[in-house]
């Protein structure tokens, strides 16, 4: 992206010192303010780029709840607190277990993808985008680099869900 193309796209300064306000207030929701954000804000990042992120951080949460240990309790303590997961050979037990398997399998690949662009890249993408921490300038294109790499493996994705509905058709 040319500086005349990145001008356009990003947002002024004074708004996102404003936007930053709003969220620290209460008034804008708290993605809003994130360093993913930001940088999409000042046209660091590219539209699609900034969604393969958020998809990213979306199955990187519901990978977490899928491997969320329960800790061991006493049956005294746990009266009452409510009741336990389905049993693992249950239909339902397998129906949850099926989709706790099929969230890890989707972080995992979105995690390969993202460390295509090497393990510096990757840990700079983390630091932004899961602590949540400022990044320099050398980290920041090392992210839109990653964010691109999701962005391009998503796209390939969709493209092979469609040629193979157009095959079953």
């Amino acid at each position: 992206m040319n500086a005349a193309a990145k001008q356009r796209t990003a947002i002024p300064e004074s708004h996102i010192r404003r936007i930053k306000r709003a969220v620290v207030d209460g008034f804008a929701a708290p993605e809003y303010g994130t360093e993913l954000a930001l940088m999409h804000y000042r046209g660091e990042l590219t539209r699609p780029q900034y969604d393969a992120a958020q998809v990213f951080l979306r199955v990187r949460a519901e990978f977490i709840r899928a491997i969320d240990a329960r800790q061991i309790k006493s049956p005294k303590l746990e009266f009452g607190i409510g009741g336990r997961p389905p049993d693992p050979d249950s239909e339902i037990g397998q129906k949850i277990a099926e989709r706790e398997k099929s969230a890890v399998h989707k972080f995992r690949k979105l995690e390969r993808a993202a460390m295509e662009c090497g393990r510096a890249s990757f840990g700079a993408f983390w630091t932004v985008a899961i602590d949540d921490a400022y990044a320099e300038w050398p980290a920041r294109l090392a992210v839109a680099r990653v964010c691109e790499a999701l962005r391009a493996y998503m796209e390939r994705g969709r493209r092979s869900r469609r040629a193979a509905a157009r095959a079953r058709s």
